[in-house]
């Protein structure tokens, strides 16, 4: 039968071919399974920017609105650091309101140096980075004796104990950057013992 010719013709050519077939089909589920990701974590953006655009006009349309100014340190020493703030977090920001100044470090060192050059008018700091650039910021800010807000926002892949501490809870980074961008949109604080930081 013409069917079951055909079906022996395609058993031979995989027989003969099998390699190359298991590397298109290996091939092809993680292309699945990346286009999926990247959907998902498109959908997150999207959802993040439209809550933080609804903040935004909301406080632009309060008659005495003004924006607020926010000093970004942003540690560029993390592998694609850069990237993942402009792509995850800046917008964020900067629908809900958000006078943005972002400044690069290289390392926790330059932190410790450049919160001397803090605006007196600023009306928060937000920490792009990790756990240790956090610490360093709030340790020289403190000494300084500035009462300031001071955020987090997390640019390491993996959630750490600090996160856990703020509330966010996520699966993957993307979805952790955007619900802490958030937090810093809405104003949201917390206190927290200095020592544990």
């Amino acid at each position: 039968a013409p069917f079951a010719m055909e079906i022996t013709n395609r058993l031979r050519f995989f027989r003969r071919r099998w390699k190359r077939t298991l590397f298109g089909v290996a091939l092809s589920y993680w292309s699945a399974r990346y286009g999926v990701k990247r959907f998902r974590e498109n959908l997150t953006r999207r959802a993040a920017c439209t809550k933080a655009e609804a903040f935004g006009k909301a406080l632009a349309s309060s008659p005495h609105a003004k924006l607020r100014k926010l000093t970004v340190f942003l540690d560029t020493s993390i592998k694609g650091a850069r990237h993942s703030y402009e792509k995850n977090v800046h917008p964020i920001l900067q629908l809900g309101g958000m006078d943005v100044s972002v400044v690069e470090v290289k390392n926790k060192d330059e932190i410790k140096f450049l919160s001397h050059y803090l605006p007196v008018d600023g009306d928060g700091v937000v920490v792009a980075g990790s756990e240790g650039d956090l610490s360093k910021a709030v340790n020289h800010i403190v000494k300084r004796e500035m009462e300031i807000p001071i955020g987090f926002i997390p640019l390491v892949k993996d959630a750490s104990p600090m996160t856990s501490k703020l509330g966010f809870s996520a699966g993957n980074s993307v979805q952790l950057m955007c619900n802490a961008s958030l937090a810093v949109v809405n104003g949201h604080l917390s206190s927290f013992n200095l020592m544990k930081i």
